[in-house]
């Protein structure tokens, strides 16, 4: 998040009641100019929890600061880590430390973690960190904490309650080495794993999301969804090339453990069929007819003469986007051709020379 100066600190959250806050993280800068308190993410909390969290920005207040919570009462905050390079108070009294500012009776601080080299000051200068107090935490050098080991290990978190970042559906990834942790949606890469493309594409009248080739890891999942324009409908889902017609009513997909390179390609039709979605040509014509359609099945091709009169059909799926039927037998005259599709009929009156 960026740089925010407020009343209460709202690296995440400003004020928090009654509430529960877990698998988050703010890397932004938080600055308070008033008397109240500041803290990496939340300002001040009651009767609420903050739990498998970080901060990394530099925090900046005045009565209450902390790296993670400014001050709190008849709250938890539990596993999780000030990874702040500074927290400073303006005043040169207060409550101000590398967890928590202040917290009152009733609390619960536990299995928290500070960076060690975190500087903490006030008006005064330094301020003196009691190593593994409540509101201080357990000091751990920046390399352990961009370390996955770190977050799996059950002995560093209260009820042995790790971070979930161990596998490839799991909340939390971590560039091993890298970085601090970041959210698995946001779908970040760290360069040493398999990956694979699905390829998101539609026609005109609607949209997917996302689209594009989007990058997925050996046995991730991913899902889209997908809407049409207005007066447009989903009409197929193509994945690989295979309608799903559960995806078309449900409006989105989901590729499960993906193992391989995949496509999914939407097609939007108008609601009703218009006359521009089949195309027959030339009209008048020799013999010859031509027939083109618009990402729309054709089940059935009939030949009427004048007096409505069947003389030929055509009885089978076409899907190609090219078709032709040779009328060269007829003779010259009017023709009524009857195009059935999944959408409706279109009806042509070609002219035979």
């Amino acid at each position: 998040m960026n740089n925010i100066i407020l009343r209460y600190s709202i690296g995440l959250v400003g004020e928090q009641y009654n509430s529960t806050i877990f698998n988050c993280y703010a890397t932004g800068d938080v600055d308070v100019m008033y008397n109240s308190s500041a803290g990496g993410l939340v300002g001040y909390q009651s009767k609420s929890s903050v739990s498998n969290c970080y901060a990394s920005g530099n925090v900046i207040g005045e009565t209450c600061v902390g790296g993670l919570v400014g001050g709190c009462s008849e709250s938890t905050i539990i596993n999780s880590v000030a990874a702040n390079d500074s927290v400073i108070s303006r005043q040169e009294t207060g409550y101000i430390s590398r967890i928590v500012g202040m917290y009152y009776i009733g609390s619960i601080i536990d299995n928290n973690y500070a960076l060690n080299t975190m500087k903490v000051h006030n008006s005064n200068g330094d301020v003196t960190i009691t190593e593994g107090n409540d509101d201080a935490g357990k000091s751990k050098s920046m390399e352990v904490l961009q370390k996955r080991d770190f977050y799996t290990t059950t002995d560093n978190w209260f009820n042995s309650e790790t971070w979930d970042i161990d596998s490839v559906t799991a909340v939390w990834k971590i560039c091993d080495g890298k970085g601090f942790p970041f959210l698995r949606w946001q779908g970040v890469f760290c360069g040493d794993e398999t990956t694979y493309t699905i390829s998101a594409t539609t026609n005109t009248n609607g949209f997917i999301n996302p689209s594009g080739n989007v990058i997925v890891e050996d046995g991730g999942s991913k899902t889209f969804f997908f809407t049409p324009n207005n007066n447009y409908k989903t009409l197929h889902v193509l994945v690989n090339g295979v309608n799903i017609p559960s995806a078309v009513i449900s409006g989105n997909y989901t590729f499960e453990n993906v193992t391989a390179h995949h496509t999914i390609h939407i097609v939007f039709s108008a609601i009703g069929i218009e006359k521009n979605m089949v195309a027959l040509y030339p009209n008048p014509t020799t013999g010859e007819l031509k027939i083109k359609n618009y990402e729309i099945e054709i089940t059935n091709i009939e030949v009427f003469d004048i007096y409505g009169r069947k003389l030929s059909s055509n009885h089978h799926i076409i899907s190609s986007s090219n078709h032709v039927i040779n009328i060269s037998h007829f003779p010259a005259g009017i023709y009524i051709i009857k195009i059935s599709t999944e959408e409706g009929e279109v009806i042509r009156k070609v002219v035979k020379e």
